[in-house]
């Protein structure tokens, strides 16, 4: 893997920079340290920026590939004009950071999707959308696809003008946040349960039943 050390660092800034390794099968990255500091125009291949460590620094228009940017641990940073793979953004642990303009593939952002996501698009399973995830955070103008935004979970953030596939936001788990011009297919608690504290404003949910709680 190319050469990082095993503390946080910070201080450390990395700018148009490409981490790659020359073996087959070797990591371009270390993969379970905690990458803080500054990364402005880095790129890196699948595993990178703390597969299994924490990704809690700025990064700046920063590639990654397959399982990135704190795959199963933590995504904490700030994130602007990033790009990951599939499985990047703490997918099976927590996306906490600020996100703003990035894109993951399928199953990003976050087991537990608790931060602040702004014009953010991902594939299927996002958003909290794995598992029995959670949406938690801010969401404002972003794009998931199908069984996003807490799926089998809870739905429980404020989400503005955002968008997703069939089954989505907490369609098969609780819907409990504010949901201002949504759109999502057979979703919003469709087979789970509409908090009654729930908010919707100029929500559309094609197919959706919505199953009202009393709670």
């Amino acid at each position: 893997a190319a050469y990082f050390p095993t503390t946080a660092l910070a201080n450390a800034v990395l700018s148009d920079v490409i981490c790659q390794s020359e073996t087959t099968g070797v990591n371009s990255m270390r993969t379970d340290i905690e990458y803080a500091g500054t990364y402005t125009r880095v790129t890196g291949g699948a595993q990178s920026f703390g597969k299994f460590g924490t990704a809690s620094g700025d990064f700046i228009d920063c590639v990654g590939g397959t399982q990135s940017f704190g795959y199963a641990a933590t995504a904490s940073g700030t994130f602007t004009d990033c790009v990951g793979g599939g499985d990047s953004f703490g997918t099976y642990g927590t996306a906490s950071g600020t996100f703003t303009d990035c894109v993951g593939g399928g199953d990003s952002f976050g087991s537990t999707a608790s931060g602040t996501f702004t014009r953010c698009v991902s594939g299927d399973y996002s958003f909290g959308g794995n598992g029995g995830g959670i949406a938690s955070g801010t969401f404002t103008d972003c794009v998931g696809g199908n069984s996003s935004f807490g799926r089998w979970g809870t739905a429980s953030g404020t989400f503005l003008r955002c968008a997703s596939g069939n089954y989505s936001f907490g369609t098969s788990g609780t819907a409990s946040g504010t949901f201002t011009d949504c759109i999502g297919a057979d979703s919003f608690g469709q087979w789970g349960t509409v908090d009654a504290g729930a908010v919707f404003i100029r929500c559309h949910g094609a197919n959706t039943h919505m199953n009202v709680g009393t709670t």
